[in-house]
């Protein structure tokens, strides 16, 4: 069976699905529970940050001016920077 994201309601002990599901009966399921997605007031789901809100905070964590503290030859020798391999020569 593929992959499926489905929308449930917990109450009582039981989680209810809140649209129809095409599984066989009896069927065993694995449930994920993701806090961002928690239904708020009215059921509607939780919003999530857009994209450049995501860029915005990268923004204020890591400004500009720390931007040049990194090796000159980092692009060409990146890997020896994060996991120890040789550097390679120009």
């Amino acid at each position: 069976m593929a992959s499926q994201t489905i929308r449930a309601r917990y109450a009582n002990g039981v989680f209810t699905p809140l649209e129809p599901v095409e599984i066989e009966e009896g069927c065993e399921a694995q449930i994920l529970l993701d806090d961002e997605d928690a239904a708020e007031e009215g059921g509607e789901p939780a919003r999530r940050p857009r994209i450049l809100e995501v860029v915005d905070e990268i923004h204020r964590e890591f400004p500009p001016e720390q931007w040049g503290h990194h090796p000159p030859d980092f692009v060409q020798n990146k890997k020896h920077y994060l996991y120890g391999h040789p550097k390679e020569e120009a």
